[in-house]
C-alpha cells in the first residue's frame, strides 16, 4: 500500500480601498479597488488513482492558492422621498490560479484544480418604486463577461478527440484535447465559463388591508436568462434563453401571528436545456449528467407565530 501525505502552506496580504462621495443627501457615488485570497490545499476525493509512480505523487491532490485583483465604481440613489431607490454598478476582476472544480468519472471522485487566470467583468444594477405604500414595483439586470484568459491544463471529457502537441510556437484551439506526453489536458483558455452572461428579474407585490384584522398581498416576479455558457463537454446542448415566473398569494392577520400562501413556482412550467456538468459517473464516453429545472410546483404554506 502507499500513503499520501500532502501538505500546503501560504500566506498573503489583500489590501483594499473605497472612496465614497455624497453629492447630495440622496445620492452616493464610490470607487473601490480590491483585491482577494483564497488558500489553495489538498483535495480529498472519495477514490484515488495510483500516483505512486510520479515524480512527486501528492501532486495530483493538491491546489494552489487563488488571488485576485480589480476594481468597482457605482452609483446608489434614494429619490422621491425614498419611494424610488436603485444602484448601478460597474466592475473588472483579475484573477490568478482561479480554483475550478473537476471531476474524474473513472474514479467518481472531485478534485479542485488552479486555472492559470480568469478575467471577469461587467456591469449590474437594481431599481425599487412605490408609487403607493401598498404597491411595489422592482427591476434588476446584470450582465457578466466571465472568461478563461489561461487555462491549459483542464481535464479532457470521456472520449474526447486526442490531438498531437502543436509545434513550438504554433496555436491551440480552444476546448480541444491535447497530448502533453505524460496525459492530456484540454486547452480551455479564451472561453467562457459561469451562468447565463445576461440575466433580468421584474417584479411587483402589492399588499393591502381588507378588514380591522386581515390584509391580502399579491407577488408576481419574472426572470430571464440568456444562454448560458456551455463548455465542460462539446456535445452538451447547453443553456438556451428561457424565462420563469414566479407567484404567491398571501392572506395574514395585521398583527402577523397568522399566514397562509399559495405559493407558484415556475408558474408557466417552462422547460430549457441545462449545461452539462460532469461526464456521467460510470458511463460510457457521450453519457453527460446535467441539472434539470424546476418544474411548475404549487405549495401551500402556513404560519403561525407565537
Amino acid at each position: 500500500s502507499f500513503r499520501y501525505k500532502p501538505e500546503f502552506e501560504g500566506n498573503n496580504v489583500s489590501p483594499e480601498a473605497t472612496l465614497t462621495w455624497k453629492v447630495t443627501p440622496d445620492v452616493t457615488v464610490y470607487g473601490a479597488y480590491k483585491t482577494g485570497y483564497l488558500s489553495g490545499g489538498a483535495s480529498n476525493p472519495s477514490t484515488v488513482a495510483n500516483y505512486s509512480t510520479l515524480a512527486d505523487p501528492t501532486r495530483p491532490f493538491l491546489f494552489d492558492e487563488e488571488t485576485v485583483e480589480g476594481g468597482e465604481v457605482g452609483i446608489k440613489t434614494s429619490l422621491l422621498g425614498g419611494r424610488l431607490t436603485g444602484d448601478l454598478t460597474v466592475y473588472h476582476y483579475q484573477y490568478d490560479g482561479l480554483q475550478v472544480q473537476t471531476f474524474d468519472a473513472t474514479t467518481t471522485s472531485f478534485f479542485t484544480q488552479n486555472a492559470g487566470g480568469a478575467r471577469n467583468r461587467g456591469i449590474e444594477g437594481q431599481v425599487r418604486f412605490r408609487p403607493t405604500p401598498e404597491l411595489t414595483l422592482r427591476l434588476a439586470a446584470s450582465y457578466a463577461d466571465l472568461k478563461f484568459t489561461d487555462f491549459d491544463g483542464a481535464q479532457c471529457y470521456a472520449g474526447q478527440t486526442v490531438l498531437p502537441a502543436p509545434a513550438p510556437g504554433a496555436g491551440k484551439t480552444s476546448g480541444a484535447c491535447y497530448s502533453t506526453g505524460t496525459g492530456k489536458a484540454r486547452y480551455m483558455t479564451g472561453l467562457r465559463y459561469g451562468p447565463a452572461p445576461f440575466q433580468a428579474i421584474a417584479g411587483i407585490s402589492y399588499e393591502t388591508p381588507i378588514s380591522a384584522d386581515w390584509g391580502i398581498g399579491v407577488t408576481v416576479d419574472g426572470y430571464f436568462y440568456n444562454r448560458t455558457p456551455a463548455w465542460q463537454v462539446a456535445y452538451s446542448p447547453g443553456g438556451v434563453p428561457h424565462e420563469v415566473v414566479n407567484a404567491s398569494l398571501r392572506l395574514n392577520r395585521l398583527d402577523d401571528t397568522w399566514q397562509s400562501a399559495v405559493i407558484a413556482t415556475n408558474l408557466s412550467d417552462s422547460h430549457w436545456y441545462a449545461p452539462a456538468t460532469t461526464d456521467k459517473p460510470l458511463g460510457t464516453p457521450g453519457d453527460i449528467t446535467a441539472d434539470t429545472p424546476v418544474p411548475r410546483l404549487v405549495t401551500l404554506q402556513g404560519t403561525f407565530r407565537f
